[in-house]
């Protein structure tokens, strides 16, 4: 390498490294603008610097600089350089922007470079579930569990995707596994209350809730299970007074309001049902909630009714499928 080569190496080096610096400085101060112009310089002038690109990033990701941050990501993941847990950063910040299907891809390179990072399936089957692939997201728990992952929530998300498929073996394993976790979470012991119900009964899962330490006796996660499982029972009264106290509790839950609608049905008040359903001026009525508010309407005969009360609860959520089921019902397909 001629002298006048090696010179500008080192200034470009040096260049770099006052950027980086001073990039620190920003940083640690939590001056985003700055760390921002900074990120951009060094973006410009040494895009193929990876390991300083996804420091970068990992910085950017702290100040909240999301945009910056994903184009620090994706550049030092085109590099030769590009490591597993860089690409799970790209993943995340890909997610988080809302780039499901730029994630997807990104853990899909991933696990095709190495498929035992157990992070990445876990990852995976969070984004299958934004995706509404519930199968495809137990299927990456499983794999992730197959690789030592083991906490709380991975066992009660992949009890309830089982439940919700009627799988209810593997959903009684997963909940039973969530309580050994930690013994001490009520979120575990509704879980696995709830799930027994659906297997052995809901005065099970009434008898298991019941016997719950008295000081979580007003946890309104607790009253709506409870209110849960006095509606299948068919104890309607009971599930009203319950469904009324977790509202109480919280008023912004739509599963409270959810469960007190079906006890009022199961009385014979949908009148008031119906008026339950109504939105407060200024407010949106929660998609589930509508769909209850369409079967009444349906039940009186008012059918044109149901139809703009389904369409309106697919438009916010075009999965529910709830809503198609009752849209065929209404003769809308």
């Amino acid at each position: 390498m001629m002298t006048s080569d090696r010179a500008d190496v080192r200034a470009e080096h040096g260049e770099l490294q006052s950027l980086a610096l001073a990039f620190d400085r920003a940083a640690y101060a939590c001056d985003r603008d700055a760390a921002e112009a900074y990120a951009r310089t060094m973006l410009r002038g040494w895009p193929a610097q990876g390991a300083v690109l996804n420091g970068v990033a990992c910085e950017l990701e702290k100040l909240g600089a999301q945009e910056i941050a994903i184009q620090a990501s994706r550049a030092a993941c085109a590099t030769p350089q590009c490591a597993g847990p860089w690409l799970m950063r790209l993943a995340r910040l890909e997610r988080q922007a809302g780039n499901l299907d730029a994630a997807f891809h990104v853990l899909k390179t991933a696990l095709a470079q190495d498929p035992e990072i157990g992070d990445a399936w876990i990852e995976l089957a969070g984004l299958h579930l934004m995706r509404a692939e519930p199968s495809a997201a137990g299927a990456a728990l499983d794999r992730a569990f197959a690789l030592g992952a083991s906490s709380l929530d991975l066992h009660v998300h992949r009890s309830v995707i089982a439940a919700n498929a009627d799988e209810f073996d593997v959903a009684l394993e997963h909940a039973r596994a969530a309580v050994s976790a930690e013994p001490t979470s009520l979120v575990a012991q509704i879980n696995a209350a709830m799930i027994e119900g659906s297997i052995c009964g809901y005065d099970v899962a009434l008898a298991r809730l019941d016997a719950l330490p008295p000081q979580s006796s007003s946890d309104v996660t607790l009253l709506r299970a409870r209110a849960g499982a006095l509606l299948k029972l068919n104890r309607f009264a009971a599930a009203l007074e319950a469904a009324d106290a977790a509202i109480a509790g919280d008023p912004t839950h739509p599963l409270g309001r959810e469960i007190r609608v079906a006890a009022l049905k199961g009385l014979g008040r949908e009148t008031e049902a119906l008026v339950e359903l109504e939105a407060p001026a200024g407010t949106e009525v929660h998609p589930r909630l509508l769909v209850q508010a369409a079967a009444l309407n349906l039940d009186n005969g008012q059918r044109d009714r149901a139809h703009q009360l389904l369409r309106q609860a697919l438009a916010r959520e075009p999965g529910l499928v709830s809503a198609w089921y009752n849209l065929g019902e209404a003769g809308s397909f």
